[in-house]
C-alpha cells in the first residue's frame, strides 16, 4: 500500500534584485557553495544530505538558475522524506552567492507493538492497519488506526473494544515507536442454536453446514457469537435448498439474549 506523505508548504521569495536579472544573464550570480543543513535529526545527518544533494539541481559553479531552484524544491517535497523545506534568500547583489537548504526531515516509525491481541493474530491487526515500519510519523494517520482496529474486534464479536494508539520518541534518532494497547471488553457467548421450519431434511445435517453451531460445541473455548459468521451461515444453507431444488426457500436467523446473562440463543 502506498503511504500518504505530509507535504509542508514551501515559500521561496523573490525580491526586486532577484526579477532584475531574470530576463537577463550579465547580473546573474555565480553559485559558489551549496549548503545543506539538516535539522532535527540526531546521528542520520550524513545520509539524508547526501540524498538531499542527489536532488539538487543547481549546481556549484555555474550561474545560478530560477527554474533549477524551482525543479530541486519539487524534487524534495515529492521524495516524502523532508517535512519542511527551507531556502532562505542570499545576497543577491553579489556576484557570487551561497544556496543553502535547511531540511527537516519526517521522523519515521521505527517499530510497532501490539498489545492485547489475543485472540486474534497479530497479523490480523496489521493487515487492517494502514502504517508500517518505516512510513513518514504523521500523528493523525497513527490517531486513526485505533478505529481500524477496533472495527476488527468489533467483527470477531466483541461488544465494544477500546483501543489506544501512542508512541514514544526514541531520544537517540529522534525516531517514533508506536503501541497498540486493545482491550476487548465483552462479547455474547452462544449458549444454544435451533432450527425451526425444516421438513426436508434432519435437523443434525442442517447443523452440520453452520460454523455458528460447531463453534457452540468447542470446549475449553468461550463460542463468541459473530454475526458477520452467523449471515455467511445463512447464506451458505440458502445455497444449500436451492441445490436441492427450493428455490423459493428463505433462510433467516433471530438472537435472543437470555437475561441477566451474556448468553445468546441463535435461532
Amino acid at each position: 500500500q502506498m503511504a500518504m506523505l505530509l507535504f509542508a508548504v514551501v515559500w521561496i521569495s523573490c525580491p526586486e534584485p532577484l526579477r532584475a536579472f531574470e530576463n537577463g544573464t550579465d547580473n546573474v550570480p555565480v553559485v559558489s557553495k551549496i549548503g545543506i543543513e539538516i535539522l532535527g535529526m540526531t546521528g542520520d545527518e550524513e545520509r539524508l544530505a547526501a540524498m538531499a544533494r542527489g536532488m539538487i539541481l543547481v549546481k556549484e559553479g555555474e550561474r545560478f538558475s530560477h527554474e533549477k531552484l524551482r525543479d530541486t524544491l519539487e524534487l524534495l517535497k515529492n521524495s516524502g522524506i523532508f517535512q519542511s523545506i527551507d531556502v532562505p534568500d542570499p545576497d543577491w547583489r553579489e556576484p557570487e552567492i551561497t544556496i543553502k537548504f535547511r531540511l527537516t526531515p519526517f521522523r519515521r516509525i521505527k517499530d510497532i507493538k501490539i498489545y492485547g491481541a489475543f485472540p486474534l493474530l497479530q497479523k490480523e491487526i496489521f493487515d487492517v492497519m494502514t502504517i508500517f515500519t518505516g512510513d513518514a510519523f504523521v500523528p493523525g494517520r497513527v490517531k486513526s488506526q485505533a478505529d481500524l482496529i477496533a472495527g476488527v474486534f468489533k467483527d470477531a464479536g466483541y461488544l465494544a473494544p477500546e483501543v489506544r494508539v501512542t508512541w514514544e520518541t526514541d531520544p537517540k534518532d529522534n525516531h517514533v515507536v508506536v503501541t497498540v494497547t486493545i482491550e476487548k471488553g465483552g462479547f455474547l457467548r452462544i449458549r444454544q442454536v435451533e432450527i425451526h421450519g425444516n421438513r426436508a431434511f434432519s435437523d443434525l445435517r442442517l447443523k452440520l453446514r453452520i460454523d455458528t453451531w460447531k463453534a457452540s460445541l468447542f470446549f475449553g473455548e468461550i463460542p463468541r457469537f459473530i454475526e458477520k459468521k452467523c449471515k455467511a451461515d445463512m447464506e451458505n444453507l440458502t445455497k444449500f435448498y436451492r441445490r436441492k431444488g427450493y428455490a423459493d426457500v428463505e433462510v433467516k436467523y433471530s438472537v435472543k439474549k437470555i437475561p441477566g446473562t451474556h448468553d445468546v440463543n441463535i435461532g
